[in-house]
């Protein structure tokens, strides 16, 4: 499924926003976990509110623009990951 843009309301309003999470990378579409969820993930531009992405989990971390961190639910991935997980 397409990532919503977080700077966006509609098709899913919602109040995790850059303003509120400045230190989230609530960028563009990118998958991120701003609210402490088990993975990074999105809002969908689908009938599914959102859902979770495939984001490689990484411990120690080389970058987080390759992987998120498994110990902190990938809340400091920074990638440009755009879509959920197939299925």
């Amino acid at each position: 499924l397409e990532c919503q843009r977080w700077d966006s309301q509609s098709p899913n309003s919602h109040s995790l926003t850059a303003e509120n999470y400045p230190d989230s990378g609530l960028d563009e579409s990118f998958c991120r976990n701003p609210d402490g969820e088990n993975a990074a993930w999105c809002y969908t531009t689908s009938g599914k509110r959102w859902e979770y992405c495939d984001i490689p989990k990484c411990d120690p971390p080389p970058t987080y623009t390759d992987c998120g961190s498994g110990s902190t639910k990938q809340a400091d991935y920074r990638g440009s990951v755009s879509q959920t997980r197939p299925g």
